[in-house]
């Protein structure tokens, strides 16, 4: 019989679910920890003008805070022919994550773009996941809905301690009017472009990370509070893949 909760969390650029199991302790230490390289990776490269290049340094500060890789699957041009993005992503997850977080997950992704969700929490995850540049357009109905926009967006999972599965994604799409950025994910595989996306299990070593601890969180200060959003608990199913 499955106990306790599910938990989900905005963690800047990111939503994290974890399963019930998973304590509080590790679970401060993942948010802070993704959330300091997060930050780290964006001061050295803009995510939506490089994303692959913000994606490699913010993996690379997971290392460094010893949150170890043992896994790790990058596809520039994935071989999809059919259904939307989001059904390639939950595909890819289902080797990896239970069914239930992927579906929280799924749900979660959809109340943003519907709008169902909390308004503050929904406009901090478009902040911080979707960059829409203006465009020298003239103005009238022609030209509505041809604003390419930006898209980077994490994804990460943690059923059991220490493992964690995190997934990066990164595209561009000229989401129709009226339509958010993040709704193509959602949409026909075919309306994406500079499509990226990395798969990585990592394990995240509390003893190691200790050391960092105090210092990483006075780092981040009142970021913390600003990045970090709970999103709530659910019932915690037994579904698995």
């Amino acid at each position: 019989m499955c106990k306790g909760m599910q938990q989900s969390y905005i963690n800047a650029g990111s939503l994290f679910f974890f399963s019930g199991e998973v304590s509080p302790s590790f679970k401060r230490d993942v948010l802070d920890c993704s959330l300091y390289c997060q930050l780290a990776a964006s001061a050295r490269h803009g995510k939506f003008v490089e994303p692959v290049e913000w994606r490699q340094t913010y993996l690379n500060a997971l290392t460094r805070l010893r949150c170890n890789i043992v896994y790790r699957e990058v596809q520039d041009a994935p071989l999809i022919d059919k259904g939307s993005l989001w059904d390639y992503v939950r595909e890819k997850l289902a080797m990896r994550v239970p069914l239930a977080l992927i579906e929280r997950a799924e749900s979660t992704l959809k109340q943003c773009v519907d709008g169902t969700g909390d308004s503050a929490a929904r406009t901090l995850l478009m902040e911080q996941t979707t960059h829409c540049p203006p465009v020298d357009l003239p103005a009238g109905p022609d030209n509505k809905g041809k604003q390419e926009c930006a898209i980077t967006l994490q994804l990460g999972f943690i059923d059991v301690e220490p493992v964690i599965s995190l997934i990066v994604i990164s595209f561009k799409s000229i989401p129709p009017a009226g339509e958010m950025p993040l709704s193509q994910l959602f949409a026909q595989w075919d309306r994406v472009k500079d499509l990226d996306i990395a798969i990585v299990s990592a394990e995240l070593d509390e003893h190691a990370f200790g050391y960092f601890r105090k210092d990483l969180v006075s780092k981040l200060g009142t970021r913390r509070d600003q990045l970090i959003v709970d999103l709530g608990d659910m019932p915690q199913t037994c579904a698995r893949n």
